[in-house]
């Protein structure tokens, strides 16, 4: 997997993408939609929406909100009204949400998910796999609360669930999409810690930009991330340099974490 260096782009070649745990706060909707509508952005993968009757609260004024009902873990939300969007319904389920946007006449897949901590890993992952399976040979990007730790994604250890989600993004071929030396993506009182990962696909590589953790944006315990999806074009036009690798001595998993 390649560790690429990223570079920031104005204007309108890039979908803006915000995930997000929001931790089922009631005002967190409020402040995401504010800032996520200043900086661009149109889309928000959530895990831990907050929910009252099997409806995401305070996201009236968004275009679209997709997730499954009840008790949804995972949810896409869309702001800007000139993506079209189709829920994939049949890949949703309480912790995951899958829709597929046509941008730029372009077709990507967004899938939001949730492993909660209190389950075994296992299930979810096969979820996961069920998701890739019916969506082989498409473009797709993941925005996953894994709670799972891997020096991968720049913990400073991993454990169980980490070794598992390592093996699971090495066999689907995935690329890890975090940036080295990015802020972590949760903050408490117990501590700091990275359970959010973006992975993508193989035929997007060299196309995620901007992956950025970023303070403030949320009252919550847990930091938005923000990247940008570049248009086919522009990702010619900016081509990098040949990936760099970082691996897992562990396992030598060919798993890597790019550089800023």
């Amino acid at each position: 997997m390649a560790i690429r260096h990223h570079r920031t782009q104005r204007g309108n070649e890039s979908l803006k993408i915000v995930q997000l745990n929001a931790q089922h706060k009631k005002t967190v909707p409020y402040e995401i939609c504010q800032t996520a509508v200043s900086e661009g952005c149109s889309i928000l993968l959530l895990q831990e929406p907050y929910y009252n009757l099997g409806k995401l609260v305070g996201y009236s004024k968004c275009r679209k909100i997709y997730h499954l009902e009840d008790t949804p873990w995972a949810a896409i939300v869309v702001l800007n009204p000139e993506i079209a969007v189709v829920k994939i319904s049949h890949l949703c389920s309480d912790h995951f949400a899958v829709v597929e946007v046509t941008w730029k006449g372009e077709s990507i897949y967004l899938v939001s998910g949730y492993f909660q901590f209190s389950d075994e890993i296992g299930p979810y992952l096969a979820q996961l796999d069920d998701i890739l399976q019916s969506l082989t040979g498409r473009k797709v990007i993941i925005g996953l609360d894994s709670n799972a730790k891997s020096t991968l994604w720049e913990c400073q250890t991993t454990d169980r669930r980490g070794d598992e989600v390592e093996n699971f993004i090495s066999q689907w071929d995935l690329t890890l999409e975090n940036v080295l030396g990015e802020l972590p993506t949760t903050t408490t009182k117990q501590g700091e810690g990275r359970p959010d990962i973006t992975l993508t696909t193989s035929n997007l590589a060299g196309r995620l930009k901007s992956w950025t953790v970023r303070e403030g944006w949320s009252t919550g315990d847990h930091r938005a991330i923000t990247y940008e999806l570049r248009e086919r074009d522009t990702a010619v036009k900016y081509a990098e340099k040949a990936p760099i690798k970082r691996y897992n001595t562990r396992k030598q998993t060919g798993i890597s974490l790019k550089r800023p």
